[in-house]
Parts: C-alpha cells; sequence; structure tokens
C-alpha cells in the first residue's frame, strides 16, 4: 500500500472515530477526544477544524460556574441538521419509511399498506413514497437510504435473496434504488438492522453480545456478537422460528418441517390457539364474539385484564418461547435478549412468566446474568435500523473521508 493511500485510509477511521465518539458522548472536549483515541491534541485540532468547516460538528461554550474560573469550556457536539437520513421498512404487507436528522430525531413518518403484490408495482410504490419524503430537501444533504427488507438479505451486494411474502428471487434492490436516486443505498435484513438500531440508540446501547428476536408473523432473531452482527455464511444466521420446539405438532411449517417454533408462538399461531379454544367452549368475557376478527393485541389486552383464557394463550406462549430461547442461551451465552413484537403488550405479565420458565432448565451459568428486555424502539425498530444502517457508514467516513 502506498503511503499517501495509508495515509488516506488512517485519516477515515479517525474522522471515524471522532464522529463517533461526539455522536455517543453528546458534548466532548478536544481533550477528551485526544484521550480516548491515543492522538495528539493538534491531529485532533486539524481533524475537528475539517470537521466544523464541513459543519458535521459544532463547538457550543459552556460557561464555568465557578467565579474567575477562567475560560468558558469549548464542547463539541453533533450538528444534527447536517444532512437526512432516510430509512425504510418493507415489511410483508406495508411498507414503512421515516425520514430522521443525524441525531435520528424523526422529521417525518410514512407507512402505507402494500397495493399490489407484483414487482413492479411494489418499485412504484416505495418510489413515490420515496419522492414525498424527500421533496423540497437538498439531496446533497440527504446522505443516504436505508433498507430494511424481510427475508434473506445479501448485505455486501444490496441483494434480496429470497422475500417469501414478495416472490423477490436475488433482486438487486439496492441497485434499483441507487441508479433512481443517485443515493448511497444500504440492505439488511429486517431482524438484523432491528438489532443494530437498538445496539446503537435502544435498550442495548453499550450491551456487545447479545440476541434481538422479533415476534411477528415469523419469528426472527438478530445477533450480536463482540459488538458486532452475525451474519452467517449465506446471510441466513438468526433464523430461530425454524428450531424444533414440538414433534408431535402435525402442522408443518412454512420450511416445511414440523414443530418450528413459528407454528407455536408467532402472531398468527397464538391467535388460532385461542380461536381453538374458544371453538373447543372455553369461556371469556373479552375475546367471545370477536370471530374472525380476534386480533393478538385483543389477546394481550385479556390477558392484562385478567381474562382467564388470555392469560392461558399468554402463558402458554411463553413455555414455547422460553425453549427456544434456552437454546440461545446455552449456546451463545448472550448478556441480553430484547424482544420486539406486539407480545410487549403484555407487560410484566409476560415477561414474569417467560423468566420464570427459562431459569427452570437452563444452564445457571449462562442466565444468572442475562437480561431480558423489551424493545425500546417498538414499532420504529426496523426503520430506525434501516437509519442506522447509513449513520454507520457515514461515521465510518465513507462520505467525508475526502476532507
Amino acid at each position: 500500500m502506498k503511503k499517501n493511500e495509508n495515509n488516506y485510509l488512517v485519516r477515515g477511521s479517525s474522522i471515524s472515530n471522532i464522529l463517533e465518539i461526539v455522536r455517543s458522548e453528546k458534548r466532548v472536549s478536544r481533550i477528551q477526544i485526544s484521550q480516548k483515541l491515543g492522538l495528539t491534541p493538534a491531529s485532533i485540532s486539524k481533524l475537528t477544524k475539517k470537521l466544523i468547516e464541513k459543519k458535521f460538528i459544532e463547538e457550543e461554550r459552556i460557561e464555568k460556574r465557578e467565579k474567575g474560573a477562567g475560560r468558558p469550556q469549548i464542547l463539541l457536539k453533533l450538528n444534527s441538521q447536517a444532512g437526512y437520513i432516510l430509512g425504510v421498512y418493507m415489511a410483508p404487507k406495508k411498507i414503512d419509511i421515516i425520514l430522521t436528522d443525524l441525531s435520528l430525531k424523526i422529521l417525518k413518518k410514512d407507512s402505507q399498506l402494500i397495493q399490489k403484490m407484483d414487482k413492479r408495482s411494489i418499485i412504484n410504490q416505495l418510489f413515490s413514497m420515496i419522492d414525498v419524503n424527500i421533496y423540497g430537501l437538498d439531496r446533497e444533504k440527504v446522505f443516504g437510504i436505508g433498507v430494511a427488507m424481510n427475508g434473506m438479505v445479501d448485505s455486501e451486494n444490496g441483494i434480496s435473496i429470497f422475500s417469501p411474502h414478495y416472490d423477490w428471487d436475488n433482486f438487486e434492490l439496492a441497485k434499483k434504488i441507487e441508479e433512481k436516486y443517485k443515493l448511497k443505498v444500504l440492505v439488511d435484513n429486517d431482524v438484523r438492522a432491528m438489532a443494530l438500531g437498538e445496539m446503537k440508540f435502544g435498550v442495548a446501547e453499550g450491551q456487545n453480545d447479545f440476541v434481538l428476536i422479533n415476534i411477528e408473523n415469523g419469528i426472527g432473531a438478530g445477533i450480536v456478537t463482540d459488538g458486532k452482527l452475525h451474519r452467517g455464511v449465506n446471510f441466513s444466521a438468526g433464523e430461530i422460528g425454524h428450531l424444533t420446539i414440538d414433534t408431535h405438532i402435525d402442522e408443518r411449517c412454512s420450511c416445511g418441517s414440523k414443530g418450528c417454533l413459528e407454528i407455536l408462538a408467532s402472531n398468527w399461531a397464538i391467535v388460532n390457539r385461542a380461536k381453538a379454544k374458544l371453538r373447543d367452549g372455553k369461556k371469556s368475557k373479552y375475546l367471545s364474539g370477536k370471530g374472525e376478527n380476534l386480533k393478538i393485541e385483543d389477546i394481550c389486552l385479556g390477558a392484562k385484564s385478567g381474562d382467564v383464557l388470555s392469560r392461558t394463550v399468554i402463558e402458554e406462549t411463553a413455555g414455547y418461547l422460553s425453549l427456544g430461547m434456552r437454546h440461545l442461551i446455552n449456546l451463545l451465552n448472550p448478556g441480553m435478549i430484547v424482544i420486539v413484537g406486539k407480545l410487549n403488550l403484555c407487560g410484566e405479565l409476560f415477561y414474569k412468566e417467560l423468566i420464570r420458565l427459562i431459569r427452570e432448565d437452563a444452564l445457571i451459568d449462562p442466565i444468572k446474568d442475562i437480561s431480558i428486555r423489551p424493545s425500546l424502539l417498538e414499532n420504529d425498530a426496523a426503520t430506525i435500523g434501516a437509519v442506522t444502517l447509513i449513520l454507520e457508514n457515514l461515521f465510518k467516513g465513507a462520505h467525508i473521508v475526502n476532507i
């Protein structure tokens, strides 16, 4: 490697580290950055000057309270208005979009049910939504579009390898969007994006080893080890929904196997179990009469209200989930499990039962220090995760290393 190329990469790495420190610390002095990075104060001053000129960071004067204490302290903070990022969640039946500034403040939010499920219609609807949400913005200040996509995703190349809901096969999604908007586009699996967002801005901030479990009509896991997302050789890591939990169940999963966690504890499985109990003559003041309109939200709210049938269904669900989580805990030994999904509407009732059941049979050492928590980002977990894909890329110096 040539000397000037090496200097270029070192400068880019330093810029990345400075931006990340300023972001995470909120307000920080140059000398604190120098101490954290082990670089000379002169080097930090030179780089931060460039970042101020480019308006990525700005100075803030803090007056010292003690009388005669000397000059005001000058701290650095992120200029959240330096640019914008668009986060897209391509969910099974809808498209969610948020527009944020660099502090992740949500400036716009949009959500639409997918009108037609063919590829051209989905892309046209996506483009229409993007157009509306970046209308009037200076394109130079839009740093990119992050996409959280259901199904298997080649995150290195932005390819939707397989989407069971969209029937996509090796579709070059990032390339398609980049050609239209001439912006940086990064695509990853939705649950992995959720885990990334939760690690940077949610309940898992500061956690280097944790698992995020997303419970919807499917069940997937985003695995973070040593502060990095684990994607697997073929980008299929985290398919916890297809762990075999009960071999005595005849119903086959979408993967073709029997007894998968997904057919026992996903949202539709929970609703179907409640409906089956009602058909068998079980009584419920809260759920009876809802018929085919019964939803997971009804069951969660019923359980919180003391409805016996609802509580039974939720406790059974906690039992199935605990079996799957024990495998994860014994195998990965994470410090935290974060749960995303409407089951969080059950609140403490669900978590108490889940933790009790996990502790019954899991190995003592892996379970003793683990924390099991609901997501802080919840409904915005996927779109915030999508924004984080771009934000991480930005803070790695990819857009500003030439300064």
